[in-house]
């Protein structure tokens, strides 16, 4: 997974929106805006109005623990993605205290409102979606579903 772009235009307190997009399995050399051949328009607008990362690095090759550690910032060895979700409480869905602030958890302290937008099953975990306020997903061409 790659962020691509962050878009940083103001709300009315004067601070900056946030857009984290993640790709799972896009090159970026493949991408118009990293010079690549594929067009992608969208992504090239959205790096023109905010920061385009030039370089990221994927924490593993496998796309549970790079996306933890994404949003949990701890590396996989320090953050197991299945120890995460075992630790999670099957009944009400909350996290022990235990477990580390996500980047959800970050935003909505600074009282951001936070969503994530799904289509890959790998994600599809309580511990992935920890602290948005709102989840959908569309996996596998069924069409939008709120949890």
């Amino acid at each position: 997974p790659r962020p691509i772009a962050w878009v940083s235009t103001c709300d009315a307190e004067g601070r900056p929106n946030l857009v984290f997009i993640v790709v799972d399995t896009l090159r970026a050399k493949s991408c118009a805006v990293y010079g690549g051949p594929a067009l992608t328009p969208a992504l090239d607008e959205l790096a023109s109005k905010g920061a385009l990362f030039e370089r990221s690095y994927s924490l593993s090759n496998w796309t549970p623990p790079s996306m933890y550690g994404m949003f949990y910032s701890q590396y996989p060895p320090a953050l197991s993605a299945s120890a995460l979700a075992e630790s999670f409480d099957g009944e009400s869905g909350a996290a022990p205290e235990s477990v580390p602030s996500t980047l959800a958890d970050l935003l909505k302290d600074r009282d951001y409102a936070t969503g994530a937008f799904i289509a890959n099953y790998l994600v599809d975990t309580e511990a992935m979606t920890s602290g948005f306020d709102e989840v959908r997903y569309d996996i596998g061409g069924q069409g939008p579903i709120t949890a």
